[in-house]
């Protein structure tokens, strides 16, 4: 079972999938990828508005290799996806602010479409409190706002099985065991 946290930056994507890794260890074997884009970004290439296609063919390449372990094991979280590579860039591109071309920007799609077969599931966080600075992750929340949508868009246009995942940290816990839960009966 592949699991995908999907969402714009700062919104607790890798704090729900720790604690479902934690949760789901006992009993399973499980692997929670997480940590990619920070990895690329402390490699030195730039990510979000700054991204250009270097940093993207990075994200790609580290992706694939945490996917292809994810045959070793009963359930793979991941706090990242190829969705999100497409997302930023397509969001970038919608905005003006682009640093690849448009063919360029045909590859993530392609390679995201290859990519969305693999998941069972996407849960989807929206945006729910305030970014935390980190001097990691973009601050302007105008643009986590529109890679939230662009997110949202693109999981509802194509059709992937996905659940918004909302209210406390307690409640998302909740409600993201409720729907694995359900797929592994």
């Amino acid at each position: 079972m592949r699991i995908a946290l999907s969402g714009a930056h700062g919104v607790g994507k890798t704090t729900l999938g720790r604690y479902l890794y934690q949760y789901y260890q006992v009993g399973h074997k499980v692997l929670f990828a997480e940590g990619i884009a920070r990895g690329i970004i402390a490699r030195g290439y730039s990510l979000g508005m700054s991204a250009t296609m270097s940093s993207y063919v990075e994200y790609i390449v580290d992706y694939l290799a945490s996917l292809a372990q994810a045959q070793e094991y009963e359930i793979y979280l991941s706090d990242r996806t190829l969705l999100d590579s497409y997302a930023y860039a397509l969001t970038n591109q919608n905005n003006g602010h682009s640093l690849i071309t448009l063919r360029e920007l045909e590859l993530l799609r392609r390679v995201w479409e290859l990519e969305q077969k693999e998941f069972n599931l996407y849960l989807y966080l929206p945006i729910q409190f305030p970014i935390e600075q980190d001097g990691i992750r973009p601050s302007n929340e105008d643009y986590q706002e529109q890679i939230s949508q662009t997110v949202l868009m693109l999981l509802q246009n194509y059709h992937l099985p996905y659940t918004t995942i909302t209210g406390s940290q307690k409640e998302m816990q909740q409600q993201a065991m409720s729907k694995i839960n359900a797929l592994l009966e």
